[in-house]
């Protein structure tokens, strides 16, 4: 029904006719799904205390209708490893009709080797994260909430454990070269809060620091990835490890791990020999002189910081003994030397010969 209304403006007649809506903003009533960790903490085992050892948790849950069952696809990441740090999770979970949430239990397998915290994260989503046509799997119509579309639940070796510190790069055996730079890498956790300051040694020498500043505190138990690049390592064995000093005076430090610098292979000497005085006479008649002298010079190019022996083989017309002194076979160049020579003096023997060699 329309309302007219008659009114005088300006001398024109004019009417009004009110609004009408035509359409209504739908509500959405899909449901809202989050993950949080409810049980944060799975142990290997409970040492060195007397009581059963804790079993992470996984709580999906869901905001919204409940009349039917709904179906939450799950993906794991982390630096645990399945199979060696836990066993089988489900990549599908089925929250039932009339439940408001399902749960997933995290059980960690006692490995029995000295490891730091690690994390196992699990993420939500609306379709399988490796989505597979042949496999026929549903998308299921949802919303996540944006701050819990993932949780994070920590494995430790024992039942006491709060904060750790694990290098993961270099690897424990890992070899180099002197002077490529090393990168160092370390994740921290503080179950209580976290680790913004590492420094790194190796041995009882300090070779490095990072520090991290951060705007807002990130949540107890964020992983702090601390990293530094070593550029003058040298040659021989090096035991790295990284260390922090927590808030209540405790010191946390990694496991060591064992790398080795290979030196460069010095560079080869280059030798030679030369004639350097190429004639050498019994006398020198008829000049009134003394009579000339041979000589071989054997040198080397190349580092000087040691003695180099040099074989040397003499062969040719002239006989050792009868037309000049012997010579040696081993002549041994000095430590900072880079040369040696060798006389050849000829015997006189009162014989008419031609030149020998």
């Amino acid at each position: 029904m329309k309302f007219r209304v008659l009114f005088l403006a300006g001398g024109l007649l004019g009417t009004f006719a009110p609004l009408v809506p035509t359409s209504v903003a739908q509500i959405d009533t899909r449901a809202t799904v989050r993950i949080d960790a409810t049980g944060r903490i799975a142990e290997e085992n409970s040492n060195p205390l007397r009581r059963l050892r804790q079993v992470g948790e996984f709580t999906i849950s869901r905001q919204g209708p409940t009349e039917t069952g709904l179906g939450v696809f799950v993906a794991y990441s982390g630096s645990a490893t399945y199979g060696v740090d836990y066993g089988n999770l489900p990549t599908m979970v089925m929250i039932p009709p009339g439940a408001i949430s399902a749960v997933i239990r995290v059980e960690a397998k006692d490995d029995g080797i000295s490891e730091p915290i690690e994390t196992l994260v699990a993420t939500i989503s609306n379709c399988s994260p490796n989505r597979d046509p042949a496999a026929l799997l549903p998308c299921y119509d949802f919303i996540i909430a944006p701050s819990r579309t993932s949780a994070t639940v920590f494995i430790r070796d024992d039942g006491v454990t709060q904060s750790s510190i694990g290098i993961t790069n270099p690897k424990d055996g890992d070899k180099f070269e002197t002077g490529t730079p090393i990168a160092i890498r370390a994740v921290a956790i503080d179950l209580n809060g976290y680790i913004s300051q590492m420094d790194f040694f190796d041995g009882p020498r300090k070779i490095g620091e990072s520090q991290i500043s951060f705007f807002a505190a990130p949540p107890p138990g964020t992983p702090i990835e601390h990293r530094f690049t070593w550029n003058d390592a040298a040659a021989g064995p090096h035991s790295i490890f990284g260390q922090s000093r927590l808030g209540d005076g405790t010191i946390v430090t990694s496991a060591v791990v064992n790398i080795e610098v290979r030196g460069t292979n010095p560079p080869v000497p280059v030798v030679r020999i030369d004639a350097t005085r190429p004639v050498a006479e019994e006398d020198s008649s008829p000049l009134d002189r003394l009579a000339l002298v041979g000589e071989f010079t054997i040198s080397r190019m190349g580092p000087t910081n040691s003695s180099l022996p040099v074989y040397v083989q003499f062969a040719g017309s002239a006989i050792p003994g009868k037309d000049y002194k012997a010579l040696p076979f081993l002549v041994s160049i000095p430590a900072g030397g880079i040369a040696v020579p060798l006389g050849v003096r000829p015997i006189p023997d009162a014989e008419i010969k031609g030149m020998e060699t």
